[in-house]
């Protein structure tokens, strides 16, 4: 069961000068306190496994939502070159962060460059400052019905980053993609 959130927002988009695109979405979030609580079961089996020494007594819990409202915006521009597409975006408040102490500033920027046809390469780029995602991509569209694609996603930077959690997803591999 997820904990409960309401949203309400506004969203506006518009051309703007030097036939840029762009858009600002604003919203309010109304999360439901909420506190998680491992259960002894799970302490014990983590005692069992030598993952902590002990199961802690009383067992202990963590807020991860105080209940108390908080915003979220993100705005954003993009413009095409021909084959190359780009898309900068100012976001605040990453969809894991919340309660309002946690939000933080990013920079979002996506690259696109139609090589043929029937190839595409992606880049793409996150960072608030302290921490940052890069990925790549190359994208291969076979038959209008199917994409091939193989990609990178590498996470890093400090441990005051909100990112660093992400650390671990970092991965590069192959897949396919086919739309009905």
């Amino acid at each position: 069961m997820y904990p409960r959130i309401d949203v309400a927002g506004l969203e506006a988009r518009g051309e703007l000068p030097w036939e840029l695109g762009g858009w600002a979405e604003v919203v309010l979030v109304l999360p439901e306190r909420t506190v998680a609580t491992m259960s002894a079961a799970q302490l014990s089996a983590l005692a069992t496994l030598g993952a902590i020494e002990e199961v802690p007594d009383p067992i202990p819990s963590s807020v991860t939502q105080d209940g108390e409202p908080f915003p979220r915006a993100v705005v954003g521009v993009e413009r095409s070159f021909g084959r190359v597409y780009v898309n900068a975006q100012w976001l605040y408040g990453f969809p894991t962060e919340r309660q309002w102490s946690e939000l933080s500033h990013y920079g979002l920027l996506t690259l696109r460059f139609t090589l043929s046809d029937r190839w595409i390469l992606g880049l793409r780029g996150v960072s608030d400052g302290a921490g940052y995602l890069a990925g790549a991509e190359l994208r291969y569209l076979h038959g209008d019905a199917a994409e091939w694609w193989l990609g990178s996603t590498y996470i890093g930077g400090s441990e005051e980053s909100a990112l660093h959690g992400f650390r671990g997803v970092s991965h590069a591999g192959p897949g396919v993609e086919v739309r009905f």
